[in-house]
């Protein structure tokens, strides 16, 4: 079988040799521009572009030959992906290669060096139907805001190593007006200070779908390290650190779940506010909040129907900084569950504050402290709430009253203890009585309302 070598530059016209070419063994080295139809079998081809015609018979394969040009947009139907295992089926290239986009593909620059901004948007905008964008291991600057209004896309960074930081001043790093929209894996780091939030997502209370899934991520130094509005958010085991309000909802919330996240620094924890939509409810469930910088809180209602905040450590809270404060002003805060949370006041603060307009608030099996044993003003202080259940708390509150109530009305207050002795000690109600439990050895004598003990 004779073997045909090609050694220069081979130029086929379709004008002159418009014709099918039977070729077995076919070597080509260099540059050939082959027009018309080409048959071949065994062989190989290096730097050949092939211009009309098709290729047919047995598909190419990985073992048998090496792309070094393959486009996500080739359609070549020969060209297929079938994953391993039984009931796969083959897809296109196109395909597969379309679920998955990286933002280094379309220019970002995993140096830090260069803008990658207008990269990750062309990456999104690939994607008009929706997939993941990966951000590899690196630092990629954005000298403005990366936007997204596609929805079902997920921004995928590499477990933490990769930074994204601003380069310029800008209200978000990245901002979100679209459903079912993530963020993951991502170490967002306000570099100087250039960016307002480092997640704004803004929805209308109007759109009932699932708004956006934050998990995973490092967020640091922003005035609010995720801003949001709208409905069904879960938000779920990031690490905020120094940002002035870690997690702010600035309307609605409602269907919300805000869990396993770690607040270390800054003023405020969590904020539910309201512009038109109330917070309904929202789950603040298993977070470790650490607000050290004071005149903050813990966690903040400004509004909110049947809200639960549970399993929390409220702790190392700043001066000035309450635990939990829920003091709507002219709207209203009710059926709030309190349960099972460490939560500490800060020093000349409390525990847990009750404004007016505050409704059915439950407050069950907390701990109710003072931060590292400095002055409260009061452990629970509430002022004009109709229906208040204190059960079960244990009380750790150093100089102020373990409570504090003032027009309060149907409340119920049993079965608490505080390490308090004297008058700063909570009772509890029975039928109008007011008693506490003494721990340790009471001091001086009993004095009892219907059999219960009012001071140790």
């Amino acid at each position: 079988m004779k073997r045909l070598f090609v050694t220069f530059c081979l130029l086929a016209s379709n004008s002159l040799f418009a014709q099918t070419f039977p070729v077995q063994n076919l070597q080509v080295n260099g540059n050939a521009a082959l027009g018309g139809n080409i048959t071949a079998s065994g062989g190989s081809v290096s730097g050949l572009s092939i211009s009309g015609g098709t290729i047919t018979g047995t598909p190419v394969s990985g073992s048998s030959g090496a792309f070094t040009t393959l486009s996500a947009s080739t359609t070549n139907p020969s060209l297929t992906f079938t994953a391993s295992g039984s009931g796969s089926v083959a897809r296109s290239y196109a395909s597969k290669m379309g679920d998955v986009v990286n933002a280094v593909d379309f220019g970002a620059d995993p140096t830090g060096t260069n803008d990658s901004e207008a990269a990750a948007a062309l990456a999104i905008a690939a994607l008009p139907s929706g997939g993941t964008v990966d951000f590899p291991k690196g630092t990629f600057k954005f000298n403005a805001t990366l936007p997204n209004a596609t929805s079902n896309i997920t921004i995928r960074c590499a477990e933490l190593g990769t930074t994204i930081q601003p380069g310029a001043s800008m209200t978000s790093l990245i901002s979100n007006t679209a459903n079912n929209f993530a963020v993951q894996g991502c170490n967002l780091v306000n570099q100087s200070s250039f960016a307002t939030n480092g997640i704004l997502s803004t929805l209308s209370s109007g759109n009932a779908g699932i708004s956006a899934w934050i998990r995973d991520n490092f967020i640091v130094g922003f005035t609010n390290g995720i801003s949001a509005s709208g409905q069904n958010y879960t938000i779920s085991r990031n690490f905020l650190q120094n940002n002035t309000t870690a997690i702010l909802f600035t309307n609605d919330g409602r269907n919300t779940s805000i869990d396993t996240n770690y607040v270390l620094g800054g003023a405020t924890g969590v904020k539910l506010g309201i512009t038109s939509q109330q917070a309904e409810g929202t789950r603040i469930i298993n977070n470790t909040i650490l607000a050290t910088s004071g005149s903050g809180s813990g966690i903040e209602l400004d509004a909110g129907l049947a809200d639960v905040i549970m399993g929390n450590i409220i702790d190392q809270t700043g001066t000035s900084s309450p635990g939990i404060v829920a003091n709507p002003g002219s709207n209203n805060v009710a059926k709030l569950h309190i349960i099972g949370n460490w939560i500490a006041a800060g020093q000349n603060s409390y525990s847990v504050f009750l404004g007016s307009n505050t409704a059915d608030i439950s407050l069950i099996s907390n701990d109710i402290v003072s931060n590292n044993a400095l002055a409260a003003t009061a452990g629970i202080s509430a002022s004009s709430t109709n229906g208040l259940k204190i059960i079960s708390n244990t009380f750790g509150i150093v100089t102020g009253p373990d409570l504090s109530l003032s027009g309060v009305v149907n409340q119920t207050i049993l079965g608490n203890t505080s390490s308090q002795g004297g008058s700063n000690a909570l009772g509890t109600t029975i039928n109008g009585a007011n008693g506490v439990t003494c721990t340790g050895s009471p001091t001086g004598s009993f004095a009892t309302v219907a059999g219960l003990v009012t001071h140790c």
